[in-house]
């Protein structure tokens, strides 16, 4: 018997691996200690463990997902930002027990407990653990990109790729840079974290290839409405927005 809630799969081990490797690198670049990212891990460690003994009656267990959601909220708020980190996960735990629907969690919980704590707490989101990056071709780029082998062993790549091209094709019509040079540039600016992490989560987000198409643009162009329309947090809340219709589109689909 271990000490995980379920077994440790090679999505949930890469991913855990994969972001560890992030914070140090970027740690190391930034020359910061991640007092987040710690204070995430205990916070988010101890109330599941609580929950799962008090509440759910089950034996202590320390649940793997846990450890990736501590991992997110503690890489994207900002280093020194403790008691953010504190409240997020808090949040996020909670809300992996109290606000779901039969099909599982409504909202993915990283992302709904930091877009709480930061609006509450008046923080912006620092998005430090993906600022690592690697020289190439005359650009800096970004180290998150090795993300796409969590979001692969997820079998969500549909929906990351989704998001990056219409992020991409938003950027380019919009701003009407359609050079070699213009597309590049901006794909080395796309928020890979967030992709490949984040929206391809897979308990919120779908497993059918088309559905994950339609979620991934769904979400780029709420991304694109809101950081245009200068509302705070703008891939937090689109994520959570598509969330919330995916959540809606399954409920429909249970009661059809």
């Amino acid at each position: 018997m271990g000490i995980f809630a379920k077994t440790f799969g090679s999505m949930h081990n890469l991913t855990i691996i994969l972001l560890s490797a992030l914070i140090v690198a970027s740690s190391y670049d930034l020359g910061q200690f991640p007092a987040s990212v710690i204070a995430a891990l205990i916070t988010v460690v101890a109330l599941e463990a609580l929950f799962f003994k008090f509440y759910k009656r089950h034996r202590v267990k320390i649940p793997y997902s846990g450890i990736i959601t501590a991992l997110i909220i503690g890489s994207v708020v900002p280093q020194n930002a403790v008691l953010v980190a504190i409240a997020a996960s808090a949040i996020a735990v909670g809300s992996i027990f109290f606000i779901r629907s039969r099909n599982g969690n409504i909202f993915n919980p990283a992302t709904f407990g930091m877009f709480v704590s930061l609006g509450v707490l008046s923080v912006g989101d620092a998005w430090w653990g993906s600022t690592a990056s690697l020289g190439m071709y005359g650009f800096a780029v970004p180290f998150a990109i090795i993300l796409g082998l969590a979001a692969y062993e997820a079998r969500r790549l549909t929906a990351s790729f989704t998001f990056i091209l219409a992020s991409l094709a938003i950027g380019a019509i919009f701003a009407g840079n359609f050079t070699l040079s213009g597309i590049v540039a901006a794909l080395v600016g796309i928020n890979f974290y967030f992709a490949f992490i984040m929206l391809a989560e897979p308990k919120t987000s779908p497993h059918i290839p088309m559905q994950q198409a339609a979620y991934g643009a769904g979400v780029a162009v709420l991304y694109y409405l809101l950081a245009t329309s200068r509302l705070g947090y703008p891939f937090l809340f689109a994520l959570l927005l598509g969330n919330l219709a995916y959540a809606a589109y399954r409920r429909r689909q249970r009661l059809a």
